[in-house]
């Protein structure tokens, strides 16, 4: 069995979108409805002829995952709708959330790309938080308005 949660990722103007799937065995939710950031001159590092800031973070969220019958695994892949490839975007789980089971892996930034191990765990784990951050934005790439979607997989196994 496996659930599937989806983020799309705008740059220019960034939002996360929450739960997209559910599955019989596993339910896993994410408390996040949305990231709004917009790029503009105040984000210039030093002013007038400067570049962007390097690093555009993402608020912490929240992953609850219920309803498992023993191990779990998650993976976590990006889909490209419109995306430059020389914009990263990466992901960190910041705690171990709470409940019987366990967890492990995932609590060093992971470049998101077409699909990734990020962590695994055991039994209900509720209020595991979350983190994105977006790197490599630079005026050079121009003006435009991208966007990929962040694919959180959990698969009971």
């Amino acid at each position: 069995m496996k659930e599937v949660i989806r983020h799309t990722v705008l740059i220019l103007l960034l939002s996360l979108v929450g739960p997209a799937g559910v599955c019989q065995a596993i339910t896993a939710a994410l408390d996040t409805s949305s990231w709004t950031e917009y790029v503009n001159t105040d984000d210039l590092q030093s002013g007038a002829g400067s570049d962007l800031n390097v690093n555009y973070w993402s608020a912490i969220f929240n992953m609850d995952i219920t309803g498992t019958l023993g191990n779990w695994q998650v993976d976590v892949a990006r889909s490209d709708t419109d995306w430059n490839t020389n914009i990263t975007i990466s992901t960190r789980r910041l705690s171990d959330g709470t409940g019987s089971g366990t967890i492990a892996g995932g609590t060093s930034w992971l470049a998101v790309n077409t699909g990734n191990y990020f962590f695994n765990g055991s039994q209900d784990r509720t209020g595991i938080n979350l983190r994105l951050v977006v790197a490599n934005i630079s005026l050079l790439l121009g003006a435009h308005f991208y966007t990929t979607t962040i694919i959180y997989t959990v698969y009971d196994n």
